[in-house]
């Protein structure tokens, strides 16, 4: 179940108690702009502070050509894959402890299938030197905007500023598709992607308070 609000009151989060255990579900998702202000139950923890980052579209013409439109008929490399986890450091599907059934495996797995194959995502870019992936990115459309979904670099590849190249590309491909900005989100406690996103030039937009409220 999901709940969606500016803000919540006691009032409504008892209400949300009562039809959780009603509908006997096993997970409740609360996505608020402002915090809850009154003590919680143990059983609903603040999972995350989802931070939107956005930017104007600049297009960039210092393309690096070891980037590459990976195939939607082909299967995701067991590389990909592995990139897809290491981007999920920060979940909020791996931070929480509740999950007990490899939920985070799971779900980004199925989030690089469906990347892949464009259900999700309009291309999937990877930069691939000497037949090795290095490093990819999603870029899918939401809000009238493309949104970057996945951004993963191996850790052997790290310091090339791959994850920069890729931005650009995807800079670039938002031009050419006609869009005028282009979002991410992120977590704030990955502080390393919010560095890394302000570094490119993106602004926050907004924080989006996340909690998991467990039956």
């Amino acid at each position: 179940m999901r709940f969606t609000a500016p803000r919540i009151n006691r009032k409504v989060f008892f209400e949300l108690e009562l039809k959780v255990k009603r509908k006997e579900a096993r997970l409740l998702y609360l996505f608020l702009n402002h915090p809850i202000d009154f003590t919680l139950p143990d059983n609903c923890l603040l999972i995350d502070h989802k931070r939107t980052y956005v930017q104007n579209i600049q297009a960039s013409d210092t393309i690096d050509e070891s980037i590459l439109h990976y195939p939607s008929y082909k299967e995701p490399q067991e590389s990909m894959y592995e990139l897809a986890l290491l981007s999920g450091h920060y979940s909020r599907f791996k931070t929480d402890p509740n999950f007990e059934h490899n939920e985070f495996e799971k779900l980004y797995k199925k989030w690089m299938d469906n990347s892949v194959n464009r259900s999700i995502a309009i291309s999937t870019l990877v930069y691939q030197k000497q037949g090795e992936i290095l490093a990819l990115l999603t870029l899918g459309q939401k809000n009238n905007r493309t949104d970057i979904g996945l951004v993963s670099v191996t850790p052997k590849a790290q310091g090339q500023q791959l994850g920069q190249k890729l931005v650009n590309y995807a800079q670039k491909l938002s031009n050419e598709w006609g869009f005028k900005k282009i979002q991410v989100l992120t977590q704030q406690s990955n502080e390393g992607a919010c560095r890394f996103y302000e570094k490119c030039g993106f602004r926050l937009e907004k924080t989006v308070y996340v909690y998991h409220f467990w039956n």
